[in-house]
């Protein structure tokens, strides 16, 4: 049910504003709207299965990042994390994760901060492919985009607008419009700088850089008509876990060469 409520929050809050400022909200490059937004693609059926191959179907993901690619960066019993397999949507996925022995990390939750273990992460997931390459790099560049102060609250601005717009037309509730506006705070948090040596093109960053654990990052990576994003975290350092992600992103597309 929560999961259901996050979702139409988040609908309503990306057709606030009409089909650009959907494509616009993308930008933050959040995992929690990249995965709406996937999922109301595939409804609506504006993805497809790419031709390179982490973007054809009928292949799990796991077979791209497997136990022996991820043996050397994680301790011994890294447990793989669940995952969806049944298409090449954004949702697909697969990680690993094990607690660290003694490590924790502080979590805010609310005006609450809780320790909690520290936990080492390789996953691979945020996997979108398009018809075609133009497309994909078009989405690949809105979706890693770092916002300015001013773009981030120009960008919410409107969003808050075009919620209260669909309200005072009876489209959604106020209940629902408040729900919607909340998600706004996330605008323009995210940060990603340029990497090279890997794919089409690639960012490295996070999606929230006040609220992941200092030593996390995400590699995002586009390779002709699909991208996906790996995201690394050693507990050693935000550098060191990029490394290991670059290197890690090499490997999985190697295997479709």
């Amino acid at each position: 049910m929560r999961t259901c409520i996050v979702f139409l929050s988040l609908s309503f809050l990306l057709s606030a504003c009409g089909s650009e400022a959907s494509a616009d909200l993308s930008v933050t490059g959040n995992a929690s709207i990249d995965k709406a937004l996937a999922e109301a693609e595939t409804q609506l059926g504006t993805t497809s299965s790419g031709s390179f191959c982490l973007g054809q179907e009928g292949t799990s993901v796991c077979d791209f990042l497997d136990k022996g690619l991820i043996a050397g960066y994680l301790p011994e019993g890294a447990e793989e994390k669940g995952y969806k397999e049944t298409d090449r949507s954004m949702l697909s996925s697969c990680g690993y994760s094990i607690e660290h022995p003694t490590k924790t990390i502080s979590l805010k939750v609310a005006k609450s901060v809780m320790k909690v273990p520290a936990t080492y992460l390789i996953s691979l997931a945020g996997i979108s492919s398009y018809d075609t390459a133009e497309k994909a790099r078009s989405r690949f560049l809105n979706t890693y985009k770092t916002f300015t102060p001013e773009e981030a609250a120009d960008l919410r601005k409107k969003m808050e607008e075009g919620i209260d717009a669909k309200v005072a037309k009876g489209e959604i509730t106020a209940e629902q419009g408040e729900m919607s506006k909340g998600f706004g705070g996330i605008v323009g948090k995210a940060r990603w700088e340029p990497v090279s040596g890997v794919g089409d093109l690639a960012v490295w960053g996070n999606s929230l850089p006040d609220k992941e654990p200092e030593t996390k990052g995400s590699l995002a990576v586009l390779r002709g008509d699909t991208y996906f994003t790996i995201d690394v975290d050693l507990l050693e350092s935000r550098a060191h876990s990029k490394e290991a992600a670059l290197e890690i992103a090499r490997a999985v597309l190697a295997k479709c060469d």
